[in-house]
Parts: C-alpha cells; sequence; structure tokens
C-alpha cells in the first residue's frame, strides 16, 4: 500500500501590508483585499494542518477488514475537509484578482495575479488530494469487504501512485513560485520598512 501524500501548507500571501501613499488611487481598497486573502490563508493553513493530521491517521490504519474502519473514517472526514476549503482558496484567489481592476501600480498589480496563479494552483492541489483520497478509500474498502477483486485494487493502486506524483510535482510548481513572488514583492519594494 502506497503512503498517501501529506500535502505541504503553503502559506499564501504571508506579506506585510503596503506601506505606500497614493495620489487618488486604490492603494487602500488593494491593502484590504490583501488583508482579507491573509486572513483566508490563516484558514487554509489551518485546514492543511488537519488534513494533514486525518491522512497521517488514515495511513497508519491496519490493513485488515476491522482495522481499516477508523482509517475509512478519517479519508471521509479529510474529504469533507478538503471541500470547506475550496471556498477558502475561492475567496484567496478573489480577493487578489479584485485588485486587477484597482488604480495601483503595475508591481502590486503583477504581485497579486502571481498570489491568484498560486491560489489556482493550490485549488489543482487538493482537486488531487480529494482524488488520492478517494482511490485510497476504495482501496480501504476493498479491504473491509475482504474483496478478492485484484484487478480493481492494481487499478487503485496504480491511480493513487500517478496522482501522489502529480500531486508531488504541483507541490514542487508552487513552492518555486510562491519563492519567485515573495522574491518579487521584496525586490519591488512593496513591503513596510
Amino acid at each position: 500500500m502506497v503512503r498517501t501524500t501529506k500535502l505541504v501548507a503553503i502559506a499564501l500571501a504571508v506579506v506585510m501590508l503596503f506601506a505606500l501613499t497614493g495620489c487618488g488611487d486604490q492603494t487602500k481598497d488593494a491593502n484590504a483585499a490583501i488583508e482579507a486573502a491573509n486572513e483566508q490563508s490563516d484558514k487554509y493553513t489551518a485546514l492543511d494542518n488537519e488534513i494533514s493530521a486525518l491522512m497521517d491517521e488514515a495511513s497508519m490504519a491496519d490493513l485488515t477488514p476491522e482495522g481499516v474502519k477508523p482509517g475509512i473514517e478519517a479519508f471521509k472526514q479529510a474529504n469533507a475537509k478538503f471541500e470547506e476549503r475550496k471556498a477558502v482558496i475561492a475567496a484567496i484567489k478573489s480577493n487578489f484578482e479584485k485588485i486587477e481592476a484597482y488604480k495601483v501600480s503595475d508591481e502590486i498589480k503583477t504581485y497579486a495575479k502571481q498570489q491568484a496563479e498560486i491560489a489556482t494552483m493550490l485549488g489543482e492541489m487538493d482537486e488531487l488530494g480529494m482524488q488520492l483520497v478517494a482511490d485510497t478509500l476504495a482501496l480501504y474498502e476493498l479491504i473491509e469487504t475482504n474483496s478478492d477483486d485484484t484487478a480493481r485494487a492494481e487499478e487503485l493502486a496504480k491511480s493513487v501512485d500517478v496522482t501522489s506524483q502529480k500531486l508531488t510535482e504541483i507541490d514542487a510548481q508552487v513552492t518555486e513560485k510562491q519563492t519567485a513572488s515573495d522574491k518579487y514583492f521584496v525586490d519591488n519594494g512593496l513591503g513596510g520598512e
């Protein structure tokens, strides 16, 4: 049985609010949008911690018909947390996307666009995470029912491997994009002193 990939918490937009003075621009509105995105980012991180704990719990289940029952329950709870997190990611993305319409510097708009792209990728990771949960849950249910459907078990195991690999790849891309965005933020003096 392949151990499920533990999702890494990505703190979106852990940044200082812009310490810029604007002449008739909407820097205050951009600051409010970033602050709202940061609040959602905190919720994302809290949910990520809960999902990781549930995934760890599920992966430690004894692979016997009785032993997988706690794992099945943990996977179901993790799936519910993924569903809850969809709204959080959407809110993060929405807050950053609204900055595009504001009268603020191009640097602020570029940074906001970078963060919205990262939020999109986090949503993709969660879709893969939910697929991983569904496939592993189906494997556990085969064990629970003492099924002898080895073809189905092999199909699910292969899907878990493929999904885990995709998750690892997107996670690396998110980390790379977040690092570049953080550098852009600092290099363009968008933070407070």
